[in-house]
């Protein structure tokens, strides 16, 4: 039997426990909070890690693989699925190499057989995620076929609930939970937009709890087709495991060529809080992440939709000024023949009917008030009832030449993977950069990739278009490096840590209701951190789901992430316009904390009242919303997460005033207008202090500091 060697990879509050054998890919044997630091006389051992014998098995314990695979008895899914033409299907991998390195929170493997050489990359990272990469290089002489290359981490037993995210349009990312019974629970993206999958996959202690309890988080950092999977076997494993999802023919690796997976990233957390900050921690580290204040920004979507004339526009920015926004961005509608949705995409020229001066009146309007200038593309789609469609129907991905895919917004996807179409994209775009002051693009992308071949080929081209697509981004931003680029599709369509490595922000939903975003918001943050999610304060009644809000309540939901308004500001009235530049004004105050402190929500058996907040340097501040009526008025006492017992802080009402509950239902405790009353720190985070019963979809702000 082979002798074990046991690596323990530490950083960040989180340990990743590796057997690591001369046969067989690494075992992974515990992923959790960090373990202290074995002295001589304790030192981990693979004995305390390896099972007993399941009856009627193999001869040796069956073990989870780093990349699950039959040659070490595993019974379950497979991490690797690939053949020669059938032969070597089977591959039992011995280790060639391996190193620790970055003071033991980073380690290289490599191992060989059958003509493959594989490597494997896993680091533990500031933040405390288990970042983690595989690379398949064919050694052999003939083809090899590869269909899945996926990595799998353990989850403990105690997480009995698998938790993913439910989306669609105008509704993404909703936290759900079921059972984790023995067979495999899998979400799978195909489509290369992950409406169809879920961005995050995990198991959970029952709840999921915010503050409490445990969960284990899996997210594969790409904007491609992924595969995700959470599987309990019948012998006690439980895992989470996750890779591309390749099509048949899409990878075929010649003879010394490479297939490099995308990179997994995984996270743990004593509640959900905590799993999310590791999360948000990588994204703030990440070197595209944006690094100057978030600036207040205005959509024209809904205000002008289609029609650009160019008085109400210009009418519209005179408005955007007078109450504080920052950036002024010009959507679809701009180019080609583009007057509605059914022609002109892909024929990236201004367009002499709707701008007969060019963009510079608008440019020069929004400049001129300090603002800067956004501008709508959508670069990976096309008409066909369009200049470009009509000049290169070979760039348009469909399974053969003579058929294309369904229609979907009278749109096909252009194949980037091809390089006079790529280099078509990069000269318009940087040709409008060029000659205007842009500062901002929205990057849209509206449908999603069916039956994705390549016509010159006749072979997928997923892969193909997703490595493309960032290679285009990359581009951009190395020629214009004041750029900064949203990534939308269809709102919420395209949010994975793949695309943040080039991208400053996403748009999180075309679903601007406010109720709608308080659900939206509570999946999306456990990935992003507040700062890169667009979240907008829409018109009175909203434009997708016709329920009307108070301008408080959109305001105070628009308020923790990126800010920004997406409504006709010529029709609001003078008082709505006089509240928004309130909230704007407490955004601007404020947005240095909401963007870099602690997300955190706090556990409430009340599921009419949400509280999240934001905790950093003895500063915080609370949302506390209410969706509907409660069974209990007022509201049962709550605590405030993230703060520490210890001393007292100051609470005080943020914001202009509003009336949101009946006064004489407000605690004792209240702080009266504009004031602050001291409350010791163990009765906010411990106790809990009685909450008014507040008016439905109504919320209010709390502003807490720790006295000195």
């Amino acid at each position: 039997m082979a002798q074990p060697h046991i690596i323990t990879l530490s950083r960040g509050g989180t340990s990743l426990v590796l057997d690591v054998t001369p046969v067989h890919t690494a075992t992974p044997i515990y992923w959790g909070k960090q373990l202290p630091v074995a002295s001589d006389s304790t030192p981990l051992a693979a004995k305390f890690f390896t099972p007993g014998l399941a009856p009627s098995a193999t001869d040796l314990p069956a073990t989870l693989n780093l990349i699950p695979q039959q040659s070490n008895g595993w019974l379950g899914t497979l991490g690797l699925i690939g053949s020669r033409q059938g032969k070597d299907f089977a591959p039992q991998f011995s280790l060639t190499a391996t190193k620790v390195e970055d003071a033991s929170a980073e380690l290289s493997y490599e191992a060989a057989d059958a003509g493959l050489e594989l490597r494997l990359h896993l680091q533990v990272t500031p933040s405390g995620l288990v970042q983690a990469n595989a690379t398949l290089t064919n050694t052999g002489q003939d083809p090899y076929e590869l269909t899945r290359l996926a990595l799998a981490l353990p989850t403990p037993a105690r997480e009995s609930r698998v938790l993913d995210l439910a989306s669609r349009h105008l509704r993404e990312r909703n936290l759900q939970t079921h059972e984790f019974t023995i067979g495999t629970h899998t979400r799978q993206n195909m489509v290369s937009r992950d409406f169809a999958g879920s961005t995050l996959h995990g198991t959970c202690t029952p709840g999921p709890t915010w503050t409490d309890g445990s969960a284990h988080l899996l997210h594969v950092a790409y904007s491609g087709s992924t595969q995700t999977w959470a599987e309990k076997t019948n012998s006690g494993i439980t895992y989470l495991a996750g890779g591309e999802y390749l099509y048949p023919g899409e990878v075929v690796l010649q003879s010394g060529e490479s297939y490099t997976s995308p990179t997994m990233l995984a996270s743990w957390g004593a509640g959900l809080n905590d799993a999310a900050a590791r999360y948000h921690g990588y994204v703030r580290a990440l070197p595209a992440h944006p690094d100057t204040p978030r600036p207040v920004t205005l959509n024209a979507w809904e205000a002008v939709y289609f029609d650009h004339t160019l008085q109400p526009l210009l009418d519209l920015v005179d408005e955007a000024a007078a109450i504080g926004v920052e950036r002024f961005v010009l959507d679809d509608g701009w180019f080609g023949s583009r007057r509605d949705d059914t022609k002109g995409l892909g024929d990236w020229h201004v367009s002499d009917e709707a701008w007969p001066q060019g963009l510079s009146p608008i440019v020069d309007a929004v400049t001129s008030k300090g603002m800067q200038f956004g501008l709508w593309f959508e670069p990976e789609m096309v008409n066909p009832d369009s200049d470009l469609a009509r000049a290169h129907p070979e760039w348009i991905l469909a399974p053969t030449r003579e058929r294309s895919p369904m229609e979907g917004r009278h749109q096909q996807v252009l194949n980037l993977g091809i390089k006079e179409c790529f280099d078509y994209l990069y000269n318009a775009i940087a040709s409008l950069l060029s000659e205007y002051q842009i500062s901002y693009i929205k990057w849209d992308y509206n449908r999603d990739i069916l039956e994705g071949g390549s016509r010159l080929t006749g072979r997928p081209a997923y892969r193909d278009h997703a490595l493309a697509l960032y290679a285009l981004l990359d581009k951009l931003r190395a020629q214009f490096p004041h750029l900064e680029i949203e990534s939308c599709s269809s709102g919420g369509g395209r949010i994975d840590l793949g695309i943040m490595a080039h991208c400053q922000r996403v748009w999180g939903s075309d679903c601007i209701d406010p109720l709608e975003r308080q659900g939206i918001h509570r999946g999306e943050l456990l990935l992003l951190p507040p700062e890169v999610i667009g979240s907008h304060v829409a018109s009175t009644t909203s434009h997708t789901t016709g329920r009307a809000h108070s301008i408080d309540y959109r305001a105070i939901t628009a308020l923790f992430q990126h800010m920004g308004i997406e409504w006709d500001l010529r029709k609001a009235t003078p008082t709505e316009k006089e509240r928004l530049a309130a909230w704007i004004k407490v955004y601007k105050e404020h947005r240095g904390l909401l963007h870099s402190g602690k997300t955190v929500r706090a556990d409430y058996p009340d599921a009419a009242l949400s509280c999240r907040g934001v905790v950093g340097n003895g500063q915080a501040i609370f949302e506390l919303s209410c969706t509907s009526t409660s069974a209990s008025a007022p509201f049962a006492p709550l605590t405030l997460p993230g703060l520490a017992p210890e001393g007292e802080y100051e609470v005080r009402l943020l914001g202009p005033t509003q009336t949101v509950f009946d006064l004489r239902s407000a605690p004792a405790w209240w702080p009266p207008e504009g004031e602050a009353v001291a409350i010791p720190g163990a009765v906010l985070c411990q106790v809990g202090l009685p909450i008014p019963t507040l008016i439905p979809e109504s919320a209010l702000l709390l502003q807490v500091s720790k006295k000195n």
